[in-house]
């Protein structure tokens, strides 16, 4: 097993591009079933959440977050729900 993390310095003009990079490397990344290392730049969709971390674990944050914050005071800035 191996991870993969994204912490790039990069000058304005070349954001778009680098963004585009680690947005590849990610599919690459988990196409050889490596995870990535979550800090930086990750922007990560639903797919590739359930991919990171597997479905079960995702419905499982889902349970917790109700429980512990059913008004949904706590924003996440990422969606964990499920289909």
């Amino acid at each position: 097993s191996y991870g993969i993390g994204f912490m790039p310095t990069i000058p304005q003009q070349e954001i778009d591009k680098t963004l585009n990079a680690i947005k590849d490397l990610t599919q690459v990344t988990y196409q050889l079933k490596g995870k990535r290392y979550l800090y930086g730049i990750h922007h990560l969709n639903q797919e590739n959440l359930e991919k990171q971390f597997g479905s079960e674990v995702l419905k499982k944050w889902v349970e917790i977050k109700k429980e512990t914050d059913p008004k949904n005071l706590l924003k996440v800035s990422f969606k964990i729900g499920i289909g």
